[in-house]
């Protein structure tokens, strides 16, 4: 092999090298794009959000659609849960909201176990620090907005059992926990 030829090699070796970094790079911006793009979609599906700068803060946070359908279903089935147990019109509505958001299997599956046996605290305790961290990223419109959004689903289910002999449409337990959840949206 005469020099010139080594060194050509040498040479295509190193734009090898560098266009192999740089596809890389091209390539991981990509797929971050892609996976933002995909977060921001199944957070509008599932809170119907429409504010691009909500859902691109969001995003960015690292929130996939499975963990905030989590998030936006867990005060549903906490109020369904507050006087200890489900009432069959509980159970329907929050399958309702459920389903109006467009959950997938996995979500519903959840969902459906939540609902047959009653999580624990450390649902409740997990949800508000989720909320209470989700709140620093967020300005304050846009934070309640997705109050407004996730608090209202869940007392339309508080609603739905209609309360003590039906007179009052919200139970004190439930009036209680709604409160309780609705303050960890304050950052």
């Amino acid at each position: 092999m005469q020099h010139g030829d080594a060194f050509r090699e040498r040479e295509r070796a190193l734009e090898e090298s560098f266009f192999y970094a740089r596809n890389q790079e091209l390539l991981a911006e990509l797929k971050k794009k892609v996976t933002t793009d995909n977060a921001k979609q199944a957070i509008r599906e599932i809170c119907h959000l429409e504010d691009e700068a909500v859902l691109d803060k969001l995003a960015a946070t690292g929130i996939r659609g499975e963990s905030f359908a989590a998030m936006s279903l867990a005060p549903l089935v906490l109020v369904a849960w507050a006087d200890g147990k489900i009432d069959e019109r509980e159970r329907r509505a929050v399958i309702s909201a459920a389903n109006s958001e467009g959950i997938n299997a996995v979500c519903l599956q959840l969902l459906e176990d939540w609902l047959s046996q009653q999580p624990g605290l450390v649902l409740k305790e997990a949800w508000i620090s989720y909320v209470g961290a989700l709140a620093h990223q967020l300005s304050p419109g846009e934070l309640k907005g997705l109050k407004a959004s996730v608090m209202g689903r869940a007392e339309k289910v508080a609603k739905a059992a209609g309360g003590a002999l039906g007179l009052d449409r919200i139970s004190i337990s439930e009036r209680a926990l709604l409160n309780e959840l609705s303050a960890a949206f304050t950052s």
